[in-house]
C-alpha cells in the first residue's frame, strides 16, 4: 500500500492531464491583446525561464493533444485565432476583430501582419486549412466534434474568414481562444504540414510568442523567442519577455520539488499539498493557490458488459465512502464529491448528494445486478492520477464483495485502451473546473465525445447539452445544468469522489504569471526579475 507521503507528492501529477473546458456567452470585439497590467514593475527583457513536465508531452501538434493542461505549453508557440482575457471574455488575436451577424454566423477579419514560424503567411486560406484538417478523421483530434460543427468555411478575401455553423451556437468563438483538448483556435503552417505529413509532430511550425528550438523526446522542450511575433506591451515593446522557456521532464515529485527548492528550476506549474505547505515558509518561493479546482472522478465504461448494468454502477457508488478518502489520502486537504462538476464552477449545485456512503445499499445493489457472491473488476488509471485515493477506493470496493484490479499507464495508452476500445470497465479520470459548463458538459458527457468513454448514445444528455449551449440567460442556464447533473447521477455515468486545490510555486524573481481563465496557467508574457 502506498504512503500517505507519496500519495501526497503524486497530488501534483493529477492537474498535468486534466481537461480544461471553456465556452460561453455570445459577444464581439475588435482591437489589440496586451498583456494584464500588474503592480510588479518594469517587465524586463531577456532569459530563460526553467520549467518542467510530469509526463511525456501527449502531442506538440496543437491540433492532435489530448491533455487538458496541453494549452500551457502549446499556446507559447501556437498563436489562436482569439484570446481569453483574465476574467474570460475574448480578446483579439490571429483575428483582429470578430463579429457575430447571427447564431449560426462567425465573420473573423486577420491581422495582416502576422506570418508563421517557418516565413509562410498566416491568411484565410491558412485557417481554412486549418479548419479542414481539423475535420479530417484521419488528424484523429479529440476536439474533431467541435470542428465538424462549422459547416462550410468562406474566404471573401486573404484577410476575412466567415464560419457557417450548422446550429445556433451563440458561445463558438469561444472555442476558437485556445488549442486541443479543448478549442481549435490554433493555427500551424500548411506549408510545414504538407512538407512534413506525418511527421509534423517532430517539425511543428505555427505563429506563437515562441518557436521550438529542440524536442527531445521524453527528455525536454527548448522554445525560444520569435523575434517576428506581432504584439507589443503596453509600452509599445515588441513581445514576448523571455528568450526561453525550457521544458523538462522531471516525473518524479519529490527530484522536482527539490529542483524548485535548489533554484535549478523557476516555476512548478502544479504541485501537492503537502510540497504547498512546506514551500509557504521558504521567502525565496511564491506558492499560489486555486481552490476546488479538480474534480476526481471515477468513469464506468457503460456500453458494454459488465457496467452496462445500472445496480452494478449504483452498488459501486454506494460503496465509496469519500469522506474516507479524504481523511486516508489527504490528511483532509480535499473535499468529497457528488456531482459530475467541480465545485467552483457557478452552475455546480451544491444541493446534489446522491450516493452517499451506505454499504448495506451497496450489497442491494450487487444482489440486483446478480452478484450475490461479488464480482472481479478491472481499471486503468493514466499515470498522473495514480495514487489518487486508488488504494482506499479498492479496498472499500472490496468490503461490498468488488475485486478490482487498477492498471495504471500513459495518457494515450488510457485514451486508446479505456475510453476508445473499453478493455477495462472503470477508469480513474479527472477534470478542472472552466469558465463555462457547455464545453465540459459537450465533450465528457455528449453522444460521440472524445472523454465519454465509448461515446454511447444518450438522448437525454444531449438534450440538455443543447439547451444549455443555446440558453442565454445564467439563472435558465443554471437550472438546466442541474438537471444534467441529476441526471448524469441517475444514470451512474459518472462516480465523482473528491474536490482538490490546485497549486502553483515559482521563484520570487518570476513575474507575470498567471493561473490564466483556463485555470492552468500562463506564462506566455512572464518575465524574470533578475
Amino acid at each position: 500500500m502506498r504512503s500517505v507521503t507519496r500519495r501526497l507528492m503524486l497530488f501534483f501529477n493529477i492537474l498535468a492531464a486534466l481537461a480544461i473546458f471553456v465556452g460561453g456567452c455570445t459577444g464581439e470585439g475588435s482591437g489589440t491583446p496586451q498583456p494584464t497590467s500588474t503592480t510588479e514593475g518594469e517587465p524586463k527583457f531577456g532569459g530563460e525561464l526553467r520549467t518542467y513536465w510530469q509526463t511525456a508531452f501527449s502531442y506538440l501538434d496543437p491540433q492532435r493533444s489530448t491533455a487538458g493542461a496541453d494549452p500551457f505549453f502549446s499556446k507559447l508557440y501556437t498563436a489562436t485565432l482569439l484570446d481569453y482575457a483574465e476574467d474570460g471574455s475574448l480578446l483579439p488575436y490571429l483575428a483582429q476583430s470578430w463579429s457575430l451577424p447571427d447564431a449560426k454566423t462567425i465573420v473573423l477579419k486577420l491581422r495582416s501582419d502576422v506570418k508563421f514560424h517557418d516565413g509562410t503567411a498566416f491568411d484565410s486560406a491558412a485557417v481554412k486549412f486549418n479548419i479542414e484538417r481539423g475535420q479530417a478523421a484521419e488528424t484523429n483530434t479529440p476536439v474533431r466534434s467541435t470542428y465538424t460543427q462549422i459547416e462550410q468555411v468562406e474566404t471573401p478575401d486573404p484577410l476575412t474568414v466567415i464560419l457557417r455553423l450548422k446550429s445556433p451556437d451563440g458561445g463558438f468563438a469561444y472555442n476558437l481562444a485556445t488549442t486541443s483538448s479543448v478549442g481549435i483556435g490554433g493555427m500551424v503552417s500548411p506549408t510545414a504540414v504538407q512538407k512534413w505529413g506525418k511527421e509534423f509532430e517532430r517539425h511543428v511550425v505555427a505563429a506563437g510568442p515562441f518557436e521550438i528550438e529542440k524536442y527531445t523526446p521524453e527528455v525536454e522542450l527548448v522554445l525560444k523567442r520569435n523575434e517576428s511575433f506581432f504584439m507589443k506591451d503596453a509600452q509599445g515593446k515588441k513581445l514576448p519577455y523571455l528568450d526561453r522557456v525550457r521544458f523538462t521532464i522531471i516525473p518524479d515529485a519529490t527530484v522536482a520539488g527539490a529542483a524548485l527548492e535548489s533554484e535549478q528550476v523557476d516555476l512548478a506549474r502544479v504541485i501537492a499539498q503537502a510540497q504547498a505547505d512546506r514551500l509557504k515558509n521558504n521567502k525565496s518561493v511564491t506558492v499560489s493557490t486555486l481552490k476546488g479546482n479538480a474534480l476526481i472522478f471515477l468513469s464506468p465504461f457503460t456500453p458494454k458488459p459488465p457496467l452496462d448494468n445500472l445496480d452494478l454502477r449504483k452498488a459501486i457508488a454506494y460503496a465509496i465512502d469519500r469522506d474516507e478518502i479524504v481523511r486516508a489520502e489527504y490528511g483532509g486537504h480535499a473535499q468529497p464529491a457528488y456531482t459530475a462538476f467541480p465545485s467552483s464552477m457557478w452552475a455546480w449545485d451544491s444541493t446534489i448528494q446522491d450516493y452517499k456512503y451506505d454499504p448495506a445499499k451497496a450489497k442491494e445493489h450487487l444482489v440486483k445486478a446478480g452478484y450475490p457472491n461479488g464480482i472481479k473488476l478491472t481499471a486503468a488509471a493514466f499515470k498522473s492520477t495514480a495514487g489518487l485515493g486508488i488504494d482506499t477506493v479498492q479496498a472499500q470496493l472490496k468490503r461490498v464483495g468488488i475485486d478490482l484490479t487498477v492498471d495504471e499507464m500513459e495518457m494515450v495508452t488510457f485514451q486508446e485502451k479505456f475510453r476508445k476500445n473499453g478493455e477495462y470497465d472503470l477508469g480513474f479520470a479527472a477534470t478542472p473546473s472552466s469558465v463555462d459548463p457547455s464545453t465540459l458538459a459537450s465533450k465528457q458527457y455528449a453522444s460521440g465525445a472524445f472523454y465519454n468513454p465509448g461515446q454511447p448514445k444518450v438522448p437525454e444528455f444531449d438534450a440538455l447539452i443543447e439547451k444549455g449551449r443555446l440558453a442565454t440567460d445564467r439563472n435558465e442556464r443554471k437550472k438546466i445544468y442541474s438537471d444534467l447533473q441529476k441526471a448524469i447521477n441517475a444514470r451512474v455515468h459518472s462516480i465523482p469522489l473528491l474536490y482538490l486545490a490546485s497549486f502553483s510555486a515559482y521563484q520570487t524573481y518570476v513575474k507575470g504569471y498567471t493561473w490564466g481563465p483556463e485555470l492552468i496557467g500562463d506564462i506566455r508574457w512572464a518575465w524574470l526579475d533578475k
